[in-house]
C-alpha cells in the first residue's frame, strides 16, 4: 500500500514527507494506522547518527494507533482496537521469557538497525527498501506494520498525545528485573522528565528508597 512517512536521508538532514510502499503485515505482525507519535532524544540521535541506523530510514518510536489489519497468527487483538507501540523484542530469548524485555538477544536488530530479525523492512521507495522497522514500528508514517511483542491495548479516552511519553519511559521499569534492588535499598534519580517519574514511580512501588 501507498503511505506518506517522514524520511530521512542523510546524517543530520530534514524530516522530508514522502511518498512510500508499506508492505502488508506478516505472520505476527499488524497494520497500524498512526494516529500520533511522538519526537524523541533517540530519533534525532538516529538522525544524526550517533546511533548508526542505516539511511534512508523512516524513524519514530512512540506510536499511537488503531489496527487495520491483523497478520497470520494474531489472536489478542482485533481491527479498530487502539494500541501503544513500544520498542521491539523477539518474545523468545531468556531475557524476554524472564519478563526483561528491555534486554532482548534481538535489541540490536531492532533498535539500531531498524529491521526484522531476518533483515527485512516493511518499506520501500521506488522499489528498494529503506529502514522501516526501528524500534518495530517506524511510526513517523501514517501507517506503519508492528510486531506484538510490546503492544498495549488501551481503552482510555485520554488523547493521543497524551499517550507517547509513556512508550519510551517503559522502557527504564523493564531495568528492575534486570537490576533489581533489594527491599529497602535507596535509589537515586534526577532527571526532572517522564523517564525520572517513571523510575520514582518504580521505586515507591517495589519498595525502594528514593532521594
Amino acid at each position: 500500500m501507498q503511505i506518506s512517512a517522514a524520511v530521512i536521508k542523510e546524517q543530520g538532514g530534514a524530516f522530508c514527507i514522502e511518498d512510500c510502499e508499506l508492505d502488508s503485515p506478516r505472520a505476527n505482525e499488524v497494520l497500524v494506522e498512526v494516529e500520533a507519535a511522538g519526537v524523541c532524544h533517540t530519533d534525532i540521535a538516529a538522525r544524526d547518527q550517533y546511533m548508526p541506523v542505516p539511511l534512508p530510514a523512516v524513524l519514530g518510536h512512540e506510536g499511537v494507533g488503531r489496527i487495520l489489519q491483523l497478520g497470520e497468527g494474531v489472536s489478542e487483538f482485533a481491527v479498530g482496537d487502539r494500541v501503544l507501540m513500544s520498542f521491539g523484542s523477539c518474545g523468545q530469548c531468556k531475557n524476554c521469557l524472564r519478563a526483561a524485555p528491555g534486554y532482548c538477544d534481538q535489541g540490536l536488530v531492532y533498535q539500531v538497525l531498524g529491521s526484522r530479525t531476518d533483515g527485512s523492512s516493511p518499506i520501500s521507495q521506488h522499489g528498494n527498501a529503506i529502514t522501516g522497522h526501528f524500534f518495530a514500528q517506524s511510526s513517523f508514517a501514517i501507517s506503519g506494520t508492528w510486531q506484538p511483542h510490546r503492544w498495549q491495548l488501551t481503552h482510555k479516552p485520554t488523547r493521543q498525545r497524551h499517550h507517547r511519553p509513556l512508550l519510551c519511559s517503559i522502557v527504564i521499569r523493564q531495568s528492575r528485573h534486570r537490576r533489581h534492588p533489594k527491599h529497602g535499598a535507596t535509589r537515586q534519580r534526577f532527571r526532572p522528565n517522564f523517564n525520572g517519574t517513571t523510575g520514582l514511580w518504580c521505586a515507591d512501588r517495589d519498595g525502594i528508597g528514593t532521594a
